[in-house]
């Protein structure tokens, strides 16, 4: 827990204020300012003063920076006599662009790279490519083609030139079907009353020794933040995610075809067959998380750190009904007494 100026590292919490040589110590103020320096910036004597803004003037201004430097030129180029320093200073732009504008601007032709006198001739490069082409070579790499001419005593040219022929007519891509990934849409979730989005996720709590965990299964509703049941078993297993279905619906007295939907990740429980059938039975909505996306369930992530953040949380639980009678306890203060952020600080 952090403390104040009297903890370990009052360093790191308190600054105090040295004294200037020959200063007066018996004035018993800690915490006096030093005077401010001759030419100083104002906004360093007063520690409460305002601070520079971080963002430009030209912030504020809707034209883009092209826009407004076509306008101020003009009028540096007509006040000139005025200084153009003075007069980039009072129209915020710096005398570096002004000079830079007036210098001419010069056209350069493309600089064309010279053909290397070592460079494969057309009809070398057409002799290539038949090689490579042909039946004997058309499944090997560039490479073993290369050493195989050399094992014949024969040289055309190096592997990575036939490379860069076979790049020039698109011969250097993978020939196998590749699979186009589909377009998940992102779920886009709604509650404007109870009973109408359930979020559902599994967490791992760390039992008596290492390697050893117990899986929490909890059901949560997204519009009050009601944990509407929860259980604790030794592994995942698909039938009692079921099985906690049932008893949420039964306790909620639900009846079917609610319009219920359901929202979770693509975990195996998740997605495996007992929990879809019953959903389906039980006309429930299914919505599932984007693949490879850790961040489409955030109700139950939230959920799961207050849980873990509490500062009554042991960090491991020497026994399956040890960890029982804390969660019973926690998710009791959770539906009752802990106010969430999410909801405007209300239980």
């Amino acid at each position: 827990m952090a403390q104040g100026g009297g903890g370990r590292h009052p360093g790191r919490y308190a600054r105090t204020t040295r004294p200037e040589a020959g200063g007066d110590h018996a004035a018993g103020s800690r915490g006096v300012a030093a005077p401010a320096r001759p030419g100083g910036s104002p906004c360093r004597t007063r520690r409460g003063a305002h601070r520079a803004p971080k963002k430009s003037r030209g912030a504020v201004r809707g034209d883009t920076p092209r826009d407004r430097r076509a306008a101020v030129m003009p009028i540096i180029t007509a006040h000139r006599h005025l200084g153009v320093r003075r007069c980039c200073a009072a129209l915020d732009v710096a005398p570096a662009t002004y000079y830079r504008a007036q210098r001419p601007v010069v056209s350069r032709a493309p600089i064309v790279r010279p053909l290397s006198p070592r460079a494969l001739q057309l009809a070398e490069r057409a002799a290539v490519l038949d090689v490579l082409h042909a039946p004997q070579f058309a499944d090997l790499a560039p490479a073993a083609v290369h050493a195989t001419l050399l094992d014949d005593g024969s040289y055309l040219c190096s592997v990575r030139t036939m490379y860069r022929v076979l790049a020039t007519v698109g011969g250097v891509r993978e020939r196998r079907a590749q699979r186009q990934h589909p377009s998940y849409p992102k779920p886009e979730l709604l509650a404007t009353a109870p009973n109408q989005l359930w979020s559902w996720d599994i967490t791992k709590l760390r039992g008596p020794v290492r390697g050893f965990w117990y899986a929490l299964y909890v059901v949560l509703d997204v519009f009050s933040r009601c944990v509407v049941g929860w259980r604790l078993a030794a592994r995942e297993r698909g039938e009692l995610a079921e099985e906690l279905f049932r008893w949420c619906r039964e306790q909620q007295r639900l009846p079917v075809d609610v319009g219920l939907t359901i929202h979770a990740d693509r975990g195996g429980p998740m997605t495996g067959k007992p929990v879809s059938e019953l959903l389906v039975a039980l006309g429930i909505t299914r919505s599932h998380s984007r693949p490879h996306v850790p961040n489409d369930n955030p109700y139950s992530e939230a959920q799961f750190k207050t849980l873990k953040y509490h500062a009554t949380f042991p960090g491991r639980f020497g026994s399956l009904e040890d960890a029982q009678t804390y969660c019973r306890a926690f998710f009791q203060w959770y539906n009752t007494m802990h106010r969430h952020s999410g909801l405007g600080m209300h239980t």
